[in-house]
Parts: structure tokens; sequence; C-alpha cells
């Protein structure tokens, strides 16, 4: 019995959602997972716009596409606060505040910094948020991923996103819509 299974017996009324990280790429990962007892499948938001289509249309199970937020770029087993902030050897926990931490890269653009210093990790988020429209996508669920937004800025995002519409401008991207893996 796999361990989806197991957690589907202590949960009936709960779906089991395999997340985008399982990297779903193919109807072969997509079967796997149906298999160990998943309920329904993130796809890669590392498909490009074709094979997101095709896969849409041939695998069986639940499909989730997530259609806005912020997606992480690099988890990295390291505090980038900790030498700024003089946290070592002990971890006064200064990144717990309400303040915002980000990663300047050459460009100019700005990498959301989230610390995590339990398990003294750092994870990147990408300078742009992806939005992508998504009535082409035989889906069974669009998924939003709030990050830093605020209620007015969530409301906006659930009725644009109802309209299956996108949010465009220079903070907004389409991922990899547009270019192959």
């Amino acid at each position: 019995m796999s361990l989806f299974e197991l957690l589907k017996d202590y949960h009936k009324d709960y779906k089991l959602i395999g997340d985008y990280p399982l990297n779903i790429f193919n109807d072969v990962s997509a079967k796997y997972y149906e298999n160990a007892g998943l309920d329904c499948v993130t796809l890669s938001c590392e498909l490009s716009k074709k094979q997101l289509t095709t896969l849409c249309n041939t695998i069986p199970i639940e499909k989730e596409l997530l259609v806005y937020g912020s997606l992480p770029v690099m988890t990295c087993a390291y505090c980038f606060l900790g030498k700024s902030n003089k946290c070592y050897p002990e971890c006064p926990a200064y990144c717990q505040k309400s303040q915002k931490y980000y990663l300047r890269d050459r460009m100019g653009y700005e990498f959301r910094i989230i610390p995590d210093n339990i398990r003294n990790l750092s994870i990147l988020y990408n300078s742009k948020i992806t939005s992508i429209e998504f009535d082409d996508f035989n889906i069974d669920y669009a998924r939003i991923n709030i990050l830093d937004e605020n209620i007015l800025e969530i409301n906006n995002i659930i009725d644009t996103v109802r309209k299956g519409r996108k949010l465009s401008g220079k903070n907004y991207t389409n991922g990899n819509l547009n270019r192959e893996v």
C-alpha cells in the first residue's frame, strides 16, 4: 500500500493533490501518480503552451494549473541574512520581523527572499509574477498562489482569473508558455 493510499484511508473527505514540484511533464508521470493514489496533479510550470495543451487532453486524472503566483526559482541550504544580520552562531530570528528581503541582480530585478530560520534555508522567488490565461487548457482547477499581495490585490486577482484573463505589465510574466523546455 502506497503512502498516498494510506493518507486517503485516513482522510476520506480530502483530495490528494500532487503539487507542481512533482514536475508532471508527460502522461507517464501523470499515470504514475494516479496509480499511486493521487486524485489530482498540478501540471509543471515549465511546460510550453503546446506541451500543456497536449497533456491536458491526454491524461485522465484531474488537472490543476497554476495561473497566478510567484514561483520559487531556488532554495538554498544557507541563510542569506545570517552574515548581514550577524545571526551566527545563535539565531535571534531577526528575519521573522515584518520586513521583506530581496536579492537584486545586475539588471536591477529584485528576487524576494523568504528565510526559514528553523531549517536554515532561503527561498528565492522569481522577480516577476506568473500570470497566464487558461481558457485554452482542459483543466479542472485554476490555482492562485499568494505571497505578498494585500486584500485589494487578491480580490483583483480573483476577479481577473474568474474572467479567464491574465494580469499584465512589467511585474508579470507568462512563464514558459511561449518557450520549449
